[in-house]
């Protein structure tokens, strides 16, 4: 629930960044949204190619955010 890794093509930005970001994933067939806001920690890779990025997330994540997120990963690890 501290952060996340982002894989992508495109640049998000440089160490320090702070992104807006927003989840919508499902636990137990409910969709449901995260949005809250985070900072790139590290960065992986090169520009021409894949880039993987590792975003904590800022403090002040309220209780039921946190739960949801720590549901959903727990939830994916148990299918897989």
């Amino acid at each position: 629930s501290g952060g996340c890794a982002i894989s992508t093509g495109f640049v998000l930005g440089d160490t320090g960044t702070v992104l807006k970001l927003a989840f919508r994933f499902k636990i137990g067939g409910r969709t449901h949204t995260v949005q809250l806001s985070g900072t790139i920690r590290g960065i992986k890779g090169r520009l021409s190619q894949q880039m993987s990025y590792g975003i904590a997330f800022d403090s002040g994540m309220d209780e039921n955010t946190e739960l949801a997120l720590k549901s959903f990963v727990y939830q994916h690890l148990a299918e897989t």
